[in-house]
């Protein structure tokens, strides 16, 4: 199978340090920015929207909204985890498609120093209804309404991304 253009990214990630198997501790996940198939032919900026899903009070950031998403496994390509993560999570099928933007958080103990790398990819959803499986809630949210919402750290590094991507791209 070629090499997707995801694959490439990780691997230049890699080389910086910025992923698991480099040498310093990288949490390497991926996000899905996934547009609203009901509106995704709209005129540039006029109500396109993105899926934001609320963690569920059990997870870290409880409460917080995110683009849902999570780690990617050993072996795996950054999209093809992200596929397996919404189904796992949302119980939808998607098709990630071009790389939106990434983000690199530092967590913990400055001592001991771990990062997180989340990799958000423009997503299409193929088919299925969502079912939280790990989430408390969902909901689509144009771009006048991002900051209206409580992110998690790491996504809050992208939102001017997907707002400029809401409001110019069709």
């Amino acid at each position: 199978m070629p090499e997707d253009s995801s694959d490439r990214s990780s691997k230049k990630l890699a080389k910086e340090g910025l992923v698991e198997g480099s040498s310093s501790t990288v949490t390497h996940v991926v996000g899905a920015a996934i547009i609203d198939p009901s509106r995704s032919s709209s005129s540039a900026g006029v109500g396109r929207r993105v899926l934001a899903a609320q963690r569920s009070e059990a997870m870290s950031h409880p409460l917080q909204w995110e683009l849902p998403g999570g780690k990617v496994e050993a072996g795996e390509g950054a999209k093809e985890a992200l596929a397996r993560e919404i189904r796992e999570e949302l119980a939808i099928d998607i098709e990630p498609g071009r790389e939106l933007g990434s983000s690199v958080l530092a967590l913990g103990d400055p001592r001991q120093p771990r990062r997180l790398l989340l990799q958000v990819f423009l997503c299409r959803w193929l088919r299925g209804e969502i079912r939280l499986v790990e989430h408390r809630a969902w909901r689509w949210v144009e771009a006048s309404q991002l900051s209206t919402l409580s992110w998690s750290p790491a996504d809050r590094l992208l939102l001017e991304d997907l707002r400029r991507h809401l409001e110019t791209e069709v």
